[in-house]
């Protein structure tokens, strides 16, 4: 039976969730929980088969709340990037965002004390103390995610 049908706001457009028995099927993937068919349908990625499968799936949650680690092999993370212990796809733009602003810093660094020695003056390091400033607090914005997750 068709549940629902992914729509254009994943890159898993058109790609379908039946139900076979008791269990729901992601296509081209495998089984996967309810809970995952409504982490999807919070993500606003489902189209619903008709008006009133959606209610029928969430009273399906409702009486069998199982935790999407426990629900199947796939789950609601495929849809996210995160699979067998590989960092989500965002934590790593975090990590070379960090990386990139950490060597923008560095070289800022460099610039004011070049700036200095080749009599800049106080202007010039103030400037470049300033920039450096706002990169650590983009570097501590990126961090802060990271950090709290641990």
């Amino acid at each position: 039976m068709l549940v629902a049908t992914f729509g254009p706001t994943t890159g898993w457009a058109g790609k379908t969730i039946t139900r076979e028995g008791e269990t729901f099927i992601l296509q081209d993937h495998g089984p996967i929980s309810v809970q995952d068919v409504l982490t999807y349908d919070g993500q606003g990625h489902l189209i619903w088969a008709t008006d009133g499968t959606r209610a029928w799936v969430a009273s399906l949650g409702r009486a069998n709340p199982l935790p999407v680690s426990q629900s199947g092999e796939v789950g609601a993370a495929v849809l996210l990037g995160e699979r067998a212990g590989r960092p989500a796809r965002g934590e790593v733009l975090r990590v070379v965002g960090l990386v990139i602003v950490g060597c923008i810093a560095a070289i800022s660094v460099l610039a004011a004390l070049i700036s200095v020695g080749a009599g800049g003056g106080v202007s010039g390091l103030l400037f470049w103390m300033l920039v450096l400033v706002g990169l650590i607090a983009l570097g501590a914005w990126l961090a802060y995610p990271l950090v709290k997750r641990k």
